[in-house]
């Protein structure tokens, strides 16, 4: 488990109950590049890569809510693997 100064990391209780488990290694590396860009794309072609790297993920997320903008889905994603490994 990874620690912060702080201690511990711990996934936020809203993230608990999702099962990560099917993202791969290549997928969150994907996302987590997208996320550090993100910021340098057009926005037209941001919101299209965005939603074309949910699309590719959120099938492999047990108990996301499909309800999410496509990068706070990835931020999320990111998180909970980054956590639990």
């Amino acid at each position: 488990m990874p620690v912060s100064p702080a201690g511990p990391c711990v996934v936020p209780a809203e993230l608990a109950h999702w099962d990560v488990s099917a993202v791969g290694p290549d997928e969150v590396m994907l996302a987590g590049m997208f996320l550090s860009n993100r910021f340098g794309y057009a926005p037209e072609a941001r919101a299209r890569l965005g939603i074309d790297l949910a699309n590719r993920i959120w099938p492999r997320v047990a108990g996301a809510p499909t309800n999410l903008a496509p990068e706070q889905f990835l931020e999320a994603v990111v998180l909970v693997k980054s956590i639990r490994g």
